[in-house]
């Protein structure tokens, strides 16, 4: 039982590699969106790191502006706005 579980899945490896060369050669080298997608298998949590990333810089506070974090004032038009803070689970 162990031994066929252990063909089964060298056989599924060999299969997923030919087919990631076959793929290179066919639609030209780069292959960045299959290693994306196989790496994800196997490092989930980079995923994570790249959209927390991402987030932080859409979020990101306007300092020069003086306001506290999330808010933003403009002096020359004479408004102010005030966001509440978000709630942290």
């Amino acid at each position: 039982m162990l031994m066929t579980v252990g063909i089964v899945a060298g056989s599924l490896w060999i299969v997923l590699f030919a087919w990631v060369s076959w793929h290179r050669r066919r639609f030209g080298g780069g292959g960045g969106a299959n290693t994306e997608a196989l790496a994800e298998v196997f490092h989930p949590s980079r995923r994570h790191v790249q959209e927390q990333k991402e987030r932080r810089l859409s979020l990101r506070d306007n300092t020069d502006s003086g306001a506290p974090p999330g808010s933003t004032v403009d002096l020359d038009a004479g408004t102010a706005v005030v966001r509440p803070r978000p709630k942290r689970p």
